[in-house]
């Protein structure tokens, strides 16, 4: 909602014309809305003592979720809560998770696995050309490979802070994704 209104703030003092009004306006609200999400996971994560692993579920969650899919919200404002209570959600659980538990990555590989059988998923508010099906299905591939890639090397060179933080947020997107074809379905 802020970024909206300092998106139309910012457009209003610009030159720029009325065509480039619509896309320079869509363009910096999405950008202002990813700050304002990236401010809110920090601001938890501090809460929580895991500011790491919040800006990592964060970079996660938002990569995988863009292309994988699942369900989305009717309006704005419904969109901004549900964020919120997955945000937190998935960082209580990231916090409750024990340190050492490397088996996640198991847990990991195979939503990987799972997520990439079946992505993307449609909703009904936010239909895919075939096309943009096939490119988000391997971007989706993409994103899960590379973060399965910081997982390993997490493990390896025993940083601490990919694997659980990773593990929840693909986890997630798995159950927005099956909330999404739920949906999907039963209309």
């Amino acid at each position: 909602m802020f970024s909206k209104w300092l998106a139309n703030t910012i457009i209003k003092k610009s030159k720029l014309s009325e065509e480039d009004v619509v896309v320079a306006s869509y363009g910096l609200t999405k950008m202002l809305a990813l700050v304002e999400d990236m401010l809110f996971t920090v601001f938890l994560g501090s809460i929580l003592s895991i500011v790491w692993e919040s800006i990592i579920f964060q970079i996660s969650f938002i990569s995988l979720r863009l292309y994988a899919g699942g369900c989305h919200s009717k309006t704005e404002l419904r969109c901004i809560i549900h964020s919120g209570f997955v945000t937190v959600a998935c960082l209580m659980v990231v916090k409750l998770i024990p340190d050492g538990y490397e088996k996640l990555w198991f847990i990991t590989l195979g939503i990987s696995v799972i997520i990439g059988t079946i992505a993307p998923v449609e909703a009904k508010n936010k239909p895919l050309s075939k096309n943009e099906r096939i490119i988000n299905h391997y971007k989706t591939i993409i994103t899960l490979i590379t973060l399965n890639v910081f997982v390993i090397a997490d493990l390896i060179f025993k940083w601490g802070v990919f694997y659980k933080a990773t593990t929840v947020a693909v986890s997630g997107v798995l159950m927005l994704m099956l909330v999404g074809i739920i949906e999907n379905h039963s209309r």
